[in-house]
């Protein structure tokens, strides 16, 4: 993501795959102070295998939202030091995901949306 990432002004962000369009285990590479300006990003349908930030991408990220990427099984630590990221929501999350998000502590003001609900661990 590394000519995106360089674009100063980029607030919005939404990415999918299209139907006729199949990607095979992607990474999706932040490279560091990469996505100085963007507050929402979005992803659905992507085959992104695995997501790595470096220190200081994506500093004003307000809003998260991942759809049906169902070959993520952890998003990246530096994701939630983010100060300013308030919303994370996500959908059918890989079984791996889904364990970590249900261990996860989520700071003040940061509110983390999974849909199929996770299920209490017993």
């Amino acid at each position: 993501m590394g000519l995106l990432g360089s674009l100063t002004k980029l607030r919005i962000l939404k990415v999918r795959r299209d139907a006729t369009y199949r990607l095979l285990g992607i990474d999706l590479i932040c490279d560091e102070g990469s996505f100085q300006q963007l507050e929402v990003f979005k992803m659905a349908n992507l085959a992104v295998s695995g997501w790595y930030m470096g220190q200081g991408a994506m500093p004003k990220l307000q809003r998260l939202v991942i759809q049906s990427c169902k070959d993520i099984q952890m998003l990246p630590d530096e994701l939630w030091c983010l100060g300013a990221l308030r919303d994370v929501e996500i959908s059918h999350p890989h079984p791996d995901l889904a364990e970590r998000l249900r261990q996860l502590q989520m700071r003040d003001g940061c509110k983390l949306h999974v849909y199929p609900p996770l299920n209490p661990t017993n």
